[in-house]
């Protein structure tokens, strides 16, 4: 889907993972995806922090910003060795991580999207994490996805079906969400993408 974008990058028992939105619809919103994307793969090569990479893209947006775009992110890095995973956002909705034994834990975090003012400073979150823990990256598209009453699949609907399969294999649980919202959706053409990223956290 070319407006959202996601991407996973790991070495060396360090995971960095990638999820946004760009405002708009059309080939100015496609190009500022792919250069965020390629922006992230190469500074996860780096040894820099996570507040000095969504600055950094936040600069390159600035930049040579289109009048009128911007985009929401959400970064996160897991470190394998300690079960810690840091993260930052930039005006994207809250992410969700649920323990193995089922505690749900709303990852947000101040921030303003990119692509607005480029001297934003970003504040680095950090919590621990369980091994087994499932992470939940997705954009607002998943809890806005109407059906043809209009009434938005909301996260009260998420978390009951993420209640329900935690437990199970990933690929599992992403298929079932993608087939959830589907018959949720059917008939009614919706008006934003639906993106997400799902990691079991070892």
């Amino acid at each position: 889907n070319p407006n959202d974008f996601i991407d996973v990058f790991e070495a060396e028992k360090v995971l960095d993972m990638l999820i946004g939105d760009v405002s708009g619809k059309g080939l100015g919103s496609a190009l500022v995806s792919a250069r965020m994307k390629v922006g992230f793969q190469v500074l996860s090569n780096s040894n820099n922090t996570l507040e000095h990479n969504i600055s950094h893209l936040n600069r390159l947006l600035c930049m040579g910003a289109t009048p009128g775009i911007f985009c929401t992110m959400f970064i996160a890095r897991y470190y394998a060795s300690k079960h810690q995973l840091d993260f930052v956002s930039g005006g994207h909705n809250k992410m969700l991580l649920i323990s193995p034994k089922g505690d749900k834990t709303w990852l947000s975090a101040e921030g303003l999207p990119l692509g607005i003012f480029d001297d934003i400073e970003y504040k680095l979150n950090s919590c621990s994490v369980s091994a087994g823990s499932l992470l939940f990256l997705y954009t607002d598209g998943c809890t806005e996805a109407q059906n043809i009453k209009f009434e938005l699949y909301g996260e009260e609907r998420l978390i009951e079906y993420l209640d329900k399969t935690y437990r199970e294999d990933v690929e599992v649980i992403k298929n079932g969400l993608v087939q959830e919202l589907q018959e949720f959706s059917v008939g009614q053409e919706q008006s934003d993408d639906i993106t997400f990223l799902m990691i079991r956290l070892k």
